[in-house]
């Protein structure tokens, strides 16, 4: 079964102090922009969901036109005070990728904060215990980033999350086939250049919404995505195989 995907949003931080480099400035959008982006989804019909929620409609077989899918990388403790917030406020849901060795570092999320945004449903994707290049790793150092990110967010949920998003949206081959061995379900990106095949359901592009992104861009960027759908059932390069127990490393908290 062939299935697409809606546009998925990519965002970093939410902050309205002035950022000092060029690639904060990028990254980071203010309260007031992201407020008026989900006032612009909600003007013309669009749900903002989590990937969670895209993934329960299509097992559900309900329709998914009308999403938009968000999502916010590395766990920056701004994602808790400000985004969670306005989220709330519009009634919206997000997934956020956690790079789990930063939970509780200066200007990261807590466990707690991770916690209070799960039981209010925003759900939550691995994205590597340390913020490093997958592509440039060995198989067992993959793993280690992959299984312990995972096992991390499971032991503070109390669920196994089954999405991912690699880091600076690198990855090869190996990583599709250990996150196929984790029975990770859906894996993003965030450029089409890291795409390795067609239908290839580890390999989802997003939408960079950057920080003074004038909202006729966004609204642009929504309604001319990159071409993304792949196949529901088929797994990447081989059928999953469970990690052995020894392969699960659990980052300390």
């Amino acid at each position: 079964m062939i299935v697409h995907v809606p546009p998925v949003l990519m965002y970093h931080q939410v902050d309205e102090k002035p950022q000092s480099t060029p690639i904060a400035r990028v990254l980071t959008v203010t309260p007031s922009q992201f407020s008026s982006e989900l006032d612009y989804l909600a003007a013309h019909h669009r749900r903002a969901v989590g990937v969670r929620d895209y993934l329960d409609a299509l097992a559900a077989h309900r329709p998914t036109n009308d999403m938009v899918i968000v999502t916010f990388d590395d766990g920056y403790a701004d994602q808790y005070t400000r985004a969670f917030r306005i989220l709330r406020q519009h009634h919206d849901r997000a997934t956020f990728f956690i790079t789990t060795g930063n939970v509780g570092k200066i200007n990261h999320l807590t466990w707690r904060d991770i916690g209070i945004m799960a039981r209010a449903g925003m759900s939550f994707g691995g994205h590597s215990v340390e913020h490093i290049d997958l592509s440039q790793l060995t198989k067992a150092e993959q793993s280690q980033q992959i299984a312990g990110s995972l096992a991390a967010l499971r032991a503070h949920l109390g669920t196994r999350p089954v999405v991912y998003a690699y880091p600076a949206g690198a990855f090869n081959r190996m990583t599709e086939t250990l996150l196929a061995q984790q029975h990770v379900e859906l894996g993003f990106t965030t450029d089409p250049q890291f795409e390795i095949g067609d239908l290839r359901r580890y390999e989802i592009p997003r939408i960079r919404v950057e920080g003074g992104m004038p909202l006729d861009a966004f609204g642009a960027a929504l309604a001319t995505p990159p071409a993304r759908r792949y196949a529901l059932r088929a797994l990447p390069l081989q059928p999953p195989q469970r990690l052995q127990a020894r392969q699960l490393t659990q980052p300390q908290p």
